[in-house]
């Protein structure tokens, strides 16, 4: 059983959307951003980065930061660039730029645990500055080997 919601978020500044809350319990329901759009609060997507509010085209791409994640027994959602990157608007040819006044739109899939389901400790490993490549992690209870 699953659910699928557009959840969108209107008026987000140019740093992005750092903890919104969805109030969806995280007991009951597993949720995953299928999709996602930053867009201007008009409708267009003539949406850009910027690295400093300077008024300088960097020409550069930043990597988008879109999760879920589970605080306080709820879903909550981030939508950021990363390196402190921002959202701006690019209006014509010689841009004016807005920082702020965004929409932002999530496409989301809520899916209900069933009665059947186990639910699994989160997993937490410290890496000790290596790739990982040689850690390996506890099988949950349940599962079998193959």
């Amino acid at each position: 059983m699953f659910n699928y919601l557009k959840l969108t978020l209107t008026g987000v500044s140019g740093a992005g959307i750092t903890d919104y809350d969805t109030k969806i319990d995280a007991n009951n329901f597993l949720l995953v951003v299928h999709n996602y759009a930053f867009k201007l609060n008009d409708g267009s997507t003539s949406v850009a980065l910027d690295f400093g509010d300077n008024g300088i085209n960097d020409n550069r791409q930043g990597s988008p930061d879109v999760v879920a994640f589970k605080s306080n027994g709820t879903w909550h959602l981030k939508a950021a660039f990363t390196n402190n990157s921002r959202l701006i608007a690019f209006t014509s040819a010689n841009p004016t730029r807005t920082y702020n006044n965004f929409t932002v739109e999530f496409y989301l899939m809520a899916y209900k645990r069933l009665i059947t389901k186990q639910n699994f400790s989160d997993v937490n490993a410290n890496l000790g500055g290596t790739d990982g490549s040689a850690q390996t992690l506890t099988k949950p209870s349940g599962f079998k080997n193959r």
